[in-house]
C-alpha cells in the first residue's frame, strides 16, 4: 500500500539571501508528481495523507526556535504524521525528519536522520566538473571557506604548515555567494572555488556555523571524498561512508598531513565512488523521492507518541537558552 504525502511549509520571510525556496514544498511536490518513482502518493488534504512533510528552508526568524512551525495547528491536530526537512545551522530536533545540522547530543535514532542540502551556493559545479577533468590534482587537499567556527579558525591558524605539504587553505567572507548566487560578477570566483576542490585529492569539509557544511555535497558532486571534521556531525544513514569519506577528529586537526597520506593511494577510487553516491542519493532531480525513503523509515520503525516529545519542547528551549548563555 502506497503512503498518501501532503506536503507544505511555514510562512517564508524575505531573506537577505534571497527567496529562493519560499516554494520549496511546491517545488519538492512537483518533483514526486513528475517521478517516475510510484511509490509515493500526494494528496491535497492533509487529513487523508500518512504523512505530511514540512519543507523548512533557511530564515532568520526560524532559527533555533522555530516559533512559526512550533505553533503550526497542523502538527498539534495530526502529531504522529508531522516531519519536517530542515536545513537550519541550529537545530534543536523539535519535529522527527530530516536534519543537516542537528547535532549529535539532540540526535533521537527513532525521530532523526541527517540529510543533505537541497542545492549548493554554487551554480556551476555541475557544468565546471563536466568541462575541467582533472586526472592527476596537484594538490593534496584544500579547502576554501569563511572563517565561522572556533574550529575553522585553528585550521586557517595552521595555513602556512599545512601548505607545506600540499594542503591549501583560504580565508573567504561570509555569506559572499548568498545574496545572489547567480551575480556574474561572482562567477570568477565561484570557477576558482570549484577548481581548488578539482585541483586536490580530498576536499576538507570542516564544520561552519552549523555542524553540516554545503561543502560536504559540493565535494561529492565534484567526485572528491569529503574529509568531514565536524565531532557533533551524525553520519547520513544506510551509507558505507567508509569507501568514500574520511573522518577526522576536530582535536587531531594537527595530523591531517599524515591521515591524508594514508589514504591518498585510494584518492580516486574514493573520488569516483562519492561522485556515485552524489549521483544516486544526493543529485537535485531525485531529492524528493530519497528523502521521503528516510522519513518513511522513521515513520515505519515509530514505537513512540510523538505528543510526548511536543511535551517536553518548553524543557528543550530552557535548556538550549542555558547553553547560550541567555
Amino acid at each position: 500500500m502506497r503512503l498518501k504525502h501532503f506536503f507544505t511549509q511555514t510562512d517564508h520571510d524575505d531573506q537577505v539571501w534571497g527567496s529562493d525556496g519560499c516554494d520549496w514544498a511546491i517545488q519538492m511536490r512537483d518533483q514526486i508528481l513528475q517521478s517516475k518513482d510510484t511509490q509515493y502518493e500526494m494528496t491535497d488534504r492533509p487529513e487523508k495523507a500518512d504523512i505530511i512533510v514540512f519543507w523548512e528552508p533557511h530564515q532568520c526568524s526560524q532559527a533555533i526556535w522555530a516559533p512559526r512551525l512550533r505553533s503550526h495547528p497542523l502538527i498539534h491536530e495530526f502529531p504522529n504524521k508531522a516531519f519536517v526537512v530542515s536545513v537550519e545551522d541550529f537545530p534543536l530536533g523539535f519535529l522527527p525528519g530530516l536534519y543537516t545540522s542537528l547535532p549529535a547530543r539532540l540526535h533521537h535514532q527513532k525521530r532523526h536522520r541527517t540529510w543533505i542540502f537541497y542545492r549548493t551556493q554554487n551554480p556551476y559545479i555541475h557544468s565546471r566538473r563536466n568541462n575541467r577533468r582533472v586526472a592527476s590534482p596537484a594538490n593534496l587537499a584544500s579547502f576554501s571557506g569563511a572563517n565561522s567556527h572556533p574550529l575553522r579558525a585553528r585550521l586557517f591558524e595552521m595555513t602556512d604548515s599545512l601548505a607545506r605539504e600540499d594542503i591549501l587553505l583560504a580565508a573567504t567572507k561570509r555569506n559572499r555567494f548568498s545574496a545572489n548566487p547567480n551575480d556574474p560578477q561572482l562567477k570568477q570566483s565561484q570557477l576558482d572555488f570549484i577548481d581548488a576542490i578539482l585541483d586536490a585529492k580530498f576536499s576538507l569539509c570542516p564544520r561552519g556555523n552549523g555542524v553540516g557544511s554545503y561543502r560536504l555535497q559540493e565535494s561529492l558532486a565534484l567526485g572528491r571524498a569529503p574529509v568531514i571534521i565536524s565531532d557533533d556531525w551524525v553520519p547520513i544513514s544506510d551509507l558505507d561512508w567508509g569507501r568514500f569519506a574520511i573522518f577526522v577528529s576536530e582535536k587531531d586537526i594537527s595530523n591531517l598531513p599524515a591521515i591524508l597520506l594514508e589514504h591518498e593511494p585510494r584518492w580516486k577510487e574514493m573520488g569516483d565512488r562519492a561522485l556515485e553516491i552524489y549521483e544516486s542519493f544526493f543529485n537535485r532531480e531525485t531529492f524528493a523521492a530519497n528523502a521521503l525513503n528516510h522519513i518513511a523509515a522513521i515513520h515505519r520503525n515509530r514505537t513512540h507518541d510523538e505528543r510526548n516529545f511536543i511535551s517536553q519542547w518548553d524543557q528543550m528551549i530552557e535548556a538550549a537558552k542555558r547553553r547560550l548563555g541567555e
